[in-house]
């Protein structure tokens, strides 16, 4: 079931970041808008505002908190018919960033996405336009090192849930049990998303985000690190740019999927079978001009590539198992071999 609310703030209306001093006519302005708001009705605040810290300075600059200011809406402020529009959801190491690369490379996309959004903030800032964000995202995802440098350098334009938090996460990567704006975001189209065997799928961000660091892919000694991991997740659920959260978190908004109420991804794809399904879909609407990629962008961050999840121990499968035992009941994967 999807929500059936009309006025959901969109991703380009997200406040972006700005360090010059604000200007005396944004004082007047911001000061009467507060005024006229406050003697209306009581402010309504979902969600603390993803706002930077320079506007944030700029307000506080002013005399002013962000719980007295009310967003206002503009008539062509709704979210979009979910029927007429389609939009993906990147859950981690599901062959996201493959499905994202694709539709960066089309002036006019076949769907929408939070990492388009991003893409587009930083292609305003250089002048660019949407012609030019295919090359924008495969040049700086061409190593790990050249991504983290060009994440550092554009940080400002991630919008990172939630403000102020240890453990944030991007935007694209939060599942929509952790922000309402990711929920609207969601509900506001039909949204599809890509599926993944859980083990696959653990072993994977392992590799990419752990393996790096490690002084040996020796399965055994794999083993306590991949058992820390998964008891540190247990208590720290969004840790590591939520690379560990359940599918079931992403695509029900719960980790009990039995009893879910919503289902924000409507459409999912198997990424056993990504470029067969993800053709399917694209031709359903009309749009067979876009592909996946035929090189993953990513295929060279990871470390331990000889070692598959039938080399893993015995205790690391079950391990896995245990904490993704959701995913597995509620998408019908198959459990892994636990003996």
């Amino acid at each position: 079931r999807i929500s059936g609310d009309t006025n959901a703030p969109r991703p380009e209306q997200w406040t972006q970041a700005t360090t010059r001093q604000p200007p005396m006519w944004f004082a007047f302005f911001v000061f009467v808008t507060v005024l006229a708001t406050l003697a209306e009705r009581p402010v309504e605040v979902l969600e603390p505002p993803l706002l930077r810290h320079g506007f944030e300075m700029e307000l506080l600059q002013l005399g002013l908190d962000l719980k007295d200011l009310q967003v206002q809406r503009s008539s062509d402020d709704r979210r979009s018919d979910p029927g007429q529009c389609l939009r993906f959801m990147h859950i981690p190491k599901t062959g996201g960033t493959s499905i994202d690369a694709a539709n960066m490379h089309h002036a006019v996309p076949a769907f929408d996405s939070l990492m388009r959004e991003t893409y587009k903030r930083i292609a305003v800032a250089r002048n660019l336009t949407d012609a030019d964000l295919g090359s924008l995202y495969e040049d700086s995802h061409v190593s790990r090192v050249v991504y983290e440098v060009w994440f550092a350098e554009n940080l400002r334009f991630y919008h990172m849930i939630p403000p102020n938090v240890t453990d944030q996460c991007e935007d694209l990567h939060t599942p929509p049990s952790r922000s309402p704006l990711i929920q609207e975001y969601y509900s506001a189209c039909r949204t599809f998303c890509s599926l993944r065997d859980p083990l696959e799928r653990f072993w994977s961000a392992f590799r990419m985000e752990v393996a790096p660091r490690t002084r040996s892919c020796d399965p055994q000694i794999l083993e306590t690190e991949i058992l820390e991991i998964l008891e540190a997740a247990r208590t720290r659920p969004y840790c590591r740019n939520c690379f560990w959260v359940p599918q079931v978190e992403f695509v029900y908004g719960t980790r009990k999927w039995s009893s879910a109420t919503e289902q924000y991804c409507t459409r999912w794809l198997r990424q056993e079978n990504l470029t067969a399904e993800f053709d399917e879909l694209m031709a359903e609407i009309g749009r067979s001009d876009v592909k996946l990629p035929a090189e993953e962008l990513m295929a060279s961050w990871s470390a331990c590539r000889n070692v598959t999840t039938n080399d893993l121990t015995p205790a690391s499968r079950k391990a896995v198992y245990d904490f993704y035992k959701e995913d597995y009941e509620a998408f019908g994967y198959s459990p892994p071999q636990l003996s």
